[in-house]
């Protein structure tokens, strides 16, 4: 993959740099290939990060970057060449696993085109890293949650009205997002140098709205709807139940408040002053996963919903900052208990979500 600017054959040029989203370490920019006739060709996005993390890879990692140079998605000057002390991302280590170059058509996360690291660093933002992935044209579920819940009425004066998200695709995101939960566990399992524990497994601790894309892909079953796919793999870890990091509660990543599982804990500023941080209770799994799922999805069926009392459920933003029983004490499994096979697990929560659709009237 020729980054822009490179790829100049056949009259063919990339253009762009426009803005598409920024995040706490960085920026996304727009681009688009053109042929000589202007046409466009090809889209993809652009993701520039700072990260204080380690480039030092780390033994859990070891086997990642070759199987990222196979795939071609190490696209720095010198493909293949990085020292493990200076090629670990972590993000782009992740999200390579998971893509599989010979087509897209069956995948369920984003797909990573390249990453490459710049030789410029800063002592307060770290290492400059540069991903390049597949442009999702019909955005994300956090735009379906304010297509649906925003609009204005007849006099032109806004308000919310809360409008059902359709069956139909409520069903059409649960089918892709369990599929991207298993692979997450098959890739985990197979790839290159893995563990010889047996229940590793790629758990996202910031599944949210906005971290599902959308593709102009459509599925089989449901031809209208776009197809939901998992993306930001920043706050991902690649663990299992007995891991050393998993239990004694070192991993810090990014979470989103309403959208925590039950065994994921975050320090508040009032227990350590302005210096603190997110850290995960643990330990974390698969049901982490399925957990944060089955949040998504509540959030879309209780949008034009009333609640038993008669009042018009919350809206999204009011409903990331509550937790709901049902699903909370449903959905969690404790630490330590045998593990239940993903595809149960994922039946389990079909039925209880169908459970509170039954509550929510």
């Amino acid at each position: 993959m020729a980054a822009p600017g490179v790829d100049n054959s056949n009259n063919v040029r990339w253009m762009g740099g426009y803005f598409a989203g920024e995040g706490a370490n960085g920026t996304c920019g727009y681009w688009i290939k053109v042929d000589q006739n202007e046409r466009i060709i090809d889209r993809m996005v652009i993701k520039d990060t700072w990260d204080t993390a380690s480039t030092k890879e780390p033994p859990e990692y070891q086997g990642i970057y070759q199987d990222l140079v196979n795939k071609g998605l190490d696209v720095s000057d010198f493909p293949g060449a990085a020292l493990p002390s200076e090629r670990f991302y972590k993000e782009a280590y992740i999200q390579g696993l998971l893509t599989d170059p010979s087509g897209v058509n069956t995948a369920y996360t984003v797909p990573l085109r390249g990453y490459k690291r710049f030789d410029e660093t800063d002592d307060a933002r770290g290492t400059h890293w540069r991903i390049y992935m597949d442009y999702m044209q019909a955005g994300d579920l956090h735009d379906v949650l304010v297509y649906n819940d925003f609009r204005a009425d007849v006099n032109g004066v806004n308000r919310f009205i809360d409008i059902p998200v359709a069956e139909a695709f409520i069903w059409w995101i649960m089918e892709c997002l369990a599929n991207a939960l298993i692979q997450m566990e098959t890739v985990a399992r197979n790839r290159p140098n893995a563990r010889v524990q047996q229940d590793e497994a790629i758990v996202m601790l910031d599944l949210k709205p906005e971290n599902i894309l959308l593709d102009s892909i459509r599925g089989p079953h449901y031809p209208v709807y776009p197809k939901p796919m998992v993306a930001d793999f920043g706050s991902a870890i690649i663990t299992y139940l007995d891991d050393p990091d998993n239990e004694d509660k070192s991993a810090s990543e990014s979470t989103t408040a309403g959208y925590e599982a039950p065994e994921m804990f975050q320090l508040t500023e009032e227990d350590f002053g302005d210096d603190y941080d997110r850290y995960i209770e643990g330990p974390v799994h698969s049901y982490t996963n399925i957990w944060q799922i089955g949040r998504l999805v509540e959030t879309l069926m209780r949008l034009g919903k009333k609640d038993p009392d008669g009042t018009l459920a919350a809206n999204p933003i009011q409903i990331s900052a509550i937790a709901t029983n049902s699903i909370t004490s449903s959905m969690h499994v404790k630490p330590k208990t045998p593990m239940i096979d993903t595809r149960r697990k994922i039946s389990w929560i079909i039925s209880t979500i169908t459970h509170l659709s039954t509550t929510v009237v």
